[in-house]
């Protein structure tokens, strides 16, 4: 049943592009090459990802093995014109994370008002700020389930390094880490005196600790 809606909306879809770009009579088979790869062209301005196109094609060439016909999806030119479809990406809009970024940045605001949002968002640009100074991988921080819970980062590996009786630097010792295969520790030393909040990342973890 649902693919026989798949097909019949394929060939709804190519009357529509035949009468349109070929000719107003009614497509008879065999189809050209050249009909097929216009028939490509005009599926991709629809903006369809290669999957979708692929999809189109194997419910015509369907019907050219039942008739036992030479099939013009399986050409040379079609192929070629998939693969060209298929190497094409979006552009990437998304902005390098920086200071100035990440001043702006939506989760940053919700943090003065903890109570409202929640642990959940206070916790989440704490590791967004964690992250960005030292290149954390996300699965050193969060746990993809709760089986894993114990293989990222605890409280009891962080500490804070202060000098003159004023907290400068924390200290996270790392035990889960790809490549690690000896089982060793790594401490990660994070301080940055010239930052200014609310990006410092010593005295986001600070408060952090404090509504614990």
């Amino acid at each position: 049943m649902r693919s026989r809606k798949l097909f019949s909306r394929v060939w709804t879809v190519f009357r529509e592009f035949y009468k349109s770009f070929v000719s107003p009579h009614s497509s008879s088979l065999p189809l050209t090459t050249t009909t097929i790869v216009l028939f490509v062209s005009y599926l991709h301005t629809w903006k369809l990802a290669p999957s979708p196109i692929s999809s189109y094609l194997s419910a015509v060439s369907y019907v050219y093995k039942m008739k036992d016909l030479r099939d013009p999806t399986k050409s040379f030119l079609t192929h070629k014109l998939l693969t060209v479809v298929g190497r094409e990406r979006s552009p990437n809009c998304r902005l390098p994370i920086t200071k100035p970024l990440q001043t702006s940045f939506p989760i940053c605001a919700l943090t003065p008002a903890y109570p409202l949002f929640g642990r959940t968002a206070y916790l989440i640009y704490r590791c967004v700020l964690i992250t960005f100074y030292r290149f954390f991988r996300i699965g050193e921080l969060v746990s993809k389930s709760p089986a894993f819970c114990n293989s990222v980062i605890q409280f009891n590996n962080l500490s804070f390094l202060s000098t003159d009786s004023c907290i400068q630097c924390h200290k996270i010792t790392i035990r889960h880490f790809k490549h690690n295969t000896n089982k060793q520790l790594m401490d990660v030393i994070t301080c940055d005196p010239t930052c200014t909040l609310p990006i410092c990342p010593v005295q986001a973890m600070l408060d952090y600790c404090k509504v614990q």
